[in-house]
């Protein structure tokens, strides 16, 4: 399972003849459950409506960096108890 599964991220790549491609071929991962994707030769990967050329998640800190021309934006990546001993499904 690609470890970028939970979030809502969008791909757009191309390789040197113009063909698409996963972006499993150039996600580098690290013992640590760190992992990164730079795809700057290759197009590029949307997330929070913007777009950007390299993505590394530190575990450590649940953190993402998301890199573009313009900067690097950062967002923390959490998880809440919504409620606490609910035994129902979760809609969708």
């Amino acid at each position: 399972m690609d470890p970028y599964y939970f979030l809502d991220i969008n791909f757009k790549l191309k390789d040197d003849n113009d063909g698409e491609f996963e972006p499993h071929e150039i996600l580098d991962m690290y013992p640590d459950g760190t992992w990164s994707i730079n795809c700057e030769n290759h197009g590029f990967v949307t997330f929070q409506g913007k777009e950007y050329i390299d993505i590394f998640y530190s575990k450590r800190y649940n953190v993402l960096e998301c890199k573009n021309n313009e900067g690097v934006d950062r967002y923390k990546i959490s998880v809440e108890l919504m409620d606490e001993g609910v035994d129902e499904g979760v809609d969708e």
